[in-house]
């Protein structure tokens, strides 16, 4: 009877080979913390790993984990989770091919595996775009041979507005996630004359597969976490790393100061601003509220402030894109207490089956990615941690997705475009950082903290991050240093100091390359000068220079319209009517003012 058992599965798994090929599961996401300083963003993270409240200095640009979640047994509970640092099998591709398997073969008898292929899916838009492009250029030549019109005066307000430029996690994952913001049409693979060659079927674990089935192995959910400082100048270097449909947003804020009406105006001016910086970026990310220090406000005052929070977000535009915590009273945040741990706040706990729940329902999350693809980002993984590479080629890339079976299907795509949609698939889980752009697309890199921290030596708070190499800047470069520190001016004289380190030198012209083109710095033309956007921040209250020139600009997020729901009000007229705290700190996201002002 086992005999036949094994001949069956044997037989079933077979016919499923072609599936399994062309897509399983791979469960990793993107977990992005956001929040103004000393909140408790890393405390937090601490908190969910179920490690003991520490002390932490202030974080500089961005502190990267990569981890899962594991179940855990806490006292006087059931089985909880909790995360824990990711440690990779042996062969995750053939552990996701297991999974994979078992799971289709538990489905109900008869029933028909959909499998929604990441590549599959791009290529077929790639044809799309293609003959899209293609009709397009037929009707624009048509265009030419008939009669011309008239010249039409256009008003300003006729004009098409500006829209600017894709930011780096939409724009490397267009092929594979955003497909309606990529720009270049690319052409349809040309059909093969001769006649395929038939592909062996797909090495299947049986052992393993049972393991899968049984529930003794089980597919974890890896979580990239990202740390965010809350410094307003370190927010257009986390800013970097948003993805579209593959992360949840964690907003933290002082519960403590929320309840204060002293600085309650500031604390909801703070969740304002981060959350208006996700919707200003169209970003589909679901977010969740955590209100830390939960032990210095009364339990009575939680419903209260959860009330009071969500009278003040009414027009936010990210309003509903949050995720409610419906386990305690359904309350708009997760009220918790950091110095409790996880052991000890129940609420902890919630927010980790919450975050947990909300992946789970990520667009990215209901795709599956070629085994192969798998088996490159465990190379990738291990480059990085056991040989501590934070880079590498994009000819090396080649190499190692080749020993791994890519093209995967070399009758449909090549291995270098296969290769590309694959490297902009792991980029938007935060499993590496690549840019198809002249003069990056040949840098991966796998270590995204290396990236990370190559940006923050310059754009950073220079009164409370420190580095090495700032003390021979300041001694060999003193004027060009305080110019940077005091003006927001970047001479490329200060680059030999800020990247001295080995593991820059080599990369100084990719580096500031990238830097230009995210307007992280602007060149000044016709000297060795930058600006840089993030540092130039002037006190609103300091006194303007007479008869200096002034530019107001109003900016009104579309979205904040419709939830008003003023359908019949009057046309606006020239007046600008806002509120004064609006005039005091600004009405536009931070961050958002910064890309503003580099493009």
């Amino acid at each position: 009877a086992a005999e036949e058992e094994e001949q069956e599965l044997q037989r079933r798994l077979g016919e499923m080979s072609d599936d399994l090929s062309d897509g399983v599961a791979f469960n990793h996401v993107r977990l992005q913390v956001f929040g103004h300083g000393g909140v408790g963003k890393s405390s937090l993270v601490d908190s969910v790993c179920g490690k003991q409240l520490v002390e932490h200095k202030s974080t500089i640009g961005a502190d990267l984990k990569v981890l899962e979640v594991k179940q855990q047994t806490f006292s006087g509970s059931a089985h909880q989770h909790q995360l824990q640092p990711y440690t990779p099998h042996d062969d995750e591709a053939a552990h996701a091919i297991a999974a994979q398997a078992a799971a289709n073969l538990m489905m109900k008898s008869g029933s028909h595996v959909k499998i929604e292929s990441v590549l599959e899916s791009a290529v077929a838009e790639e044809v799309r775009t293609a003959q899209e492009a293609k009709a397009a250029t037929v009707m624009a030549a048509a265009k030419e041979t008939a009669p011309v019109a008239p010249p039409v005066s256009m008003t300003a307000a006729q004009s098409e507005p500006l829209s600017l430029p894709a930011h780096a996690g939409a724009m490397v994952a267009t092929a594979v996630l955003e497909p309606e913001q990529k720009a270049v049409a690319v052409q349809p693979p040309a059909k093969q004359a001769t006649k395929a060659v038939a592909k062996p079927k797909l090495a299947v674990d049986t052992q393993m597969v049972v393991q899968y089935k049984q529930g003794k192995q089980k597919q974890e959910l890896v979580f990239h976490v990202q740390d965010s400082a809350g410094q307003v100048r370190s927010k257009t270097v986390v800013d970097l790393m948003l993805a579209p449909k593959a992360c949840v947003g964690a907003v933290c804020f002082s519960l403590p100061k929320l309840q204060k009406s002293d600085t309650r105006s500031d604390c909801i001016f703070e969740i304002v601003d981060q959350l208006d910086a996700f919707a200003f970026r169209g970003r589909s990310t679901p977010l969740l509220l955590v209100g830390t220090r939960k032990g210095e406000v009364m339990p009575t005052e939680l419903p209260v402030l959860s009330a009071l929070l969500e009278k003040e977000l009414k027009d936010c535009p990210a309003l509903d894109k949050l995720v409610r915590n419906s386990e305690e009273g359904d309350l708009i945040f997760f009220g918790i207490e950091n110095s409790a741990g996880i052991e000890g706040d129940s609420t902890i706990r919630c927010l980790v089956r919450a975050i947990m729940d909300t992946a789970k329902q990520l667009p990215s999350m209901k795709q599956r990615v070629p085994p192969g693809w798998i088996a490159v980002n465990d190379e990738l993984y291990k480059l990085s941690t056991k040989e501590q590479r934070p880079h590498i080629t994009r000819s090396e890339v080649l190499e190692i997705a080749a020993r791994c079976g890519l093209p995967h299907k070399p009758e449909n795509i090549s291995l270098e475009r296969e290769v590309n949609l694959m490297l902009g698939y792991l980029h938007t889980l935060g499993a590496v950082l690549w840019f198809d752009l002249p003069g990056l697309r040949d840098l991966l890199v796998i270590n995204p903290q290396w990236l990370v921290d190559a940006i923050s030596r310059i754009v950073r708070n220079f009164g409370i991050h420190h580095f090495d190499v700032d003390k021979k800047a300041e001694r060999e470069a003193d004027a060009e240093w305080e110019e940077l520190k005091r003006e927001g001016i970047l001479h490329h004289k200060l680059l030999a100091y800020l990247w001295a380190d080995d593991k820059y030198v080599k990369q100084k012209k990719e580096l500031l390359a990238l830097m230009e083109h995210f307007s992280f710095v602007v060149p000044v033309k016709g000297s060795p000068k930058y600006l840089v956007p993030a540092l130039l921040v002037r006190d609103v209250q300091q006194a303007l220079p007479p008869h200096a020139p002034q530019l107001v600009l109003h900016f009104e997020l579309a979205s904040r319209r419709a939830l008003a729901n003023v359908e019949a009000a009057a046309p606006l007229d020239q007046k600008l009517i806002v509120k004064n705290t609006a005039l005091q700190k600004g009405f536009l996201a931070e961050s958002v003012v910064h890309h503003l002002f580099g493009r």
